[in-house]
């Protein structure tokens, strides 16, 4: 019962996930690399929720602030301690990408992806990353 609960769970929360994602095209305009890149340059962004396959990893992530530097740095700070990384935003076959690379492997390594952005607005990213079977929604606190 309680492995049919859980993939129930797991498949509405796809459900809402992929309905709350849907748009009218990756178009230029909405999700090109200047328009992502200037959205994600305002301010401390934040982990809103993090799944991995069947797995909530939010909690692991939610107590981090991220900052995306025009540079191309990303750090991210929780308490007294503060990881750097590096991000980009790229444009191919009209899909715009995130990636996010940290030097800590863990919990931070997870997020080491090439993510495909789902959605957008000015106060937050919706991400997808196929191959692991990963979404991850930022937001601007």
């Amino acid at each position: 019962m309680k492995q049919h609960m859980k993939a129930l769970y797991t498949s509405a929360l796809a459900i809402v996930l992929m309905a709350t994602a849907c748009t009218d095209g990756n178009d230029w305009e909405t999700f090109g690399p200047e328009v992502t890149t200037e959205t994600l340059l305002e301010g401390e962004w934040t982990v809103s929720y993090y799944w991995l396959g069947d797995v909530d990893r939010t909690e692991a992530f939610g107590s981090y602030g991220f900052d995306f530097e025009e540079t191309g740095n990303l750090y991210a700070s929780q308490a007294l301690k503060t990881q750097s990384g590096y991000w980009n935003v790229s444009w191919k076959d009209e899909v715009s990408n995130l990636v996010i690379q940290f030097d800590e492997t863990t919990p931070l390594g997870e997020l080491n992806k090439k993510w495909q952005i789902l959605n957008r607005s000015d106060n937050s990213v919706f991400l997808e990353h196929d191959a692991s079977k990963a979404f991850l929604k930022i937001v601007r606190k």
